[in-house]
């Protein structure tokens, strides 16, 4: 089976668009809901938790609009990598 190298990269950033939101993005916005809903259910307000709890959430918001862009515009991405490329020289 031969694949054009234009659908496999357009493939490959699909690819690594979804392993960034899965193993990235939703780890850390996960954790960060569940630690949010414990600090609220014991009544602490959410702007008391520790800067660096806060960061968590940033990293994964980042990461999730960065999936989201990897997989959502795969096709641009692939044909400006292979626009990049210069000609083999003769």
């Amino acid at each position: 089976m031969r694949l054009p190298a234009r659908d496999a990269i357009t493939i490959g950033c699909a690819i690594l668009g979804l392993w960034v939101i899965v193993m990235q993005a939703l780890p850390s916005l996960s954790w960060y809901a569940v630690l949010a809903a414990f600090w609220l259910a014991s009544g602490e307000p959410i702007s008391s938790m520790e800067q660096s709890r806060h960061v968590e959430l940033i990293t994964g918001l980042v990461s999730l609009v960065v999936g989201l862009l990897l997989v959502t515009k795969a096709a641009r991405i692939g044909a400006f990598i292979l626009s990049r490329q210069q000609p083999p020289e003769q």
